[in-house]
């Protein structure tokens, strides 16, 4: 019960809303003079028997530092080389993301589960929170 509980309580609070990690020095900046990388779980395509809570998505390295989150990074315009690790159950796979970031966009690394594994699809830029376009 108290397990339920706890699930609940992060489910709950991740519905309201997140806020990104910055991974630049000094103040916060604008939506216009960052760019975003999103974690997603790709609901529409996970096997029967897998919950989206099964499927754990986290960031590992952002331009070799380590940066482990399941949150959102704020990122200033540039190059970037980017780890993520999806795992399911005892099975974790590593998938590495070159991208030139642009402000004001939003950068999605998306996981899939199939069976008792998982895999990255390719960088997609999110448009509109709507629908993705893969890079």
């Amino acid at each position: 019960m108290k397990n339920l509980f706890v699930l609940l309580a992060i489910i709950g609070l991740s519905a309201c809303g997140s806020t990104a990690i910055q991974f630049y020095d000094g103040p916060s900046k604008s939506s216009n003079e960052t760019a975003t990388i999103s974690l997603w779980t790709d609901a529409s395509e996970l096997d029967e028997e897998l919950s989206p809570s099964a499927l754990q998505i986290t960031s590992l390295k952002l331009n070799d530092k380590d940066i482990i989150t399941n949150s959102d990074i704020s990122i200033l315009a540039g190059e970037y080389s980017f780890i993520a690790k999806c795992t399911v159950g005892s099975f974790s796979k590593t998938s590495t993301f070159n991208f030139d970031a642009s402000s004001n966009k939003n950068y999605a690394v998306t996981a899939v589960g199939r069976g008792k594994e998982c895999y990255f699809k390719k960088l997609s830029l999110l448009v509109d929170n709507a629908r993705f376009v893969e890079l």
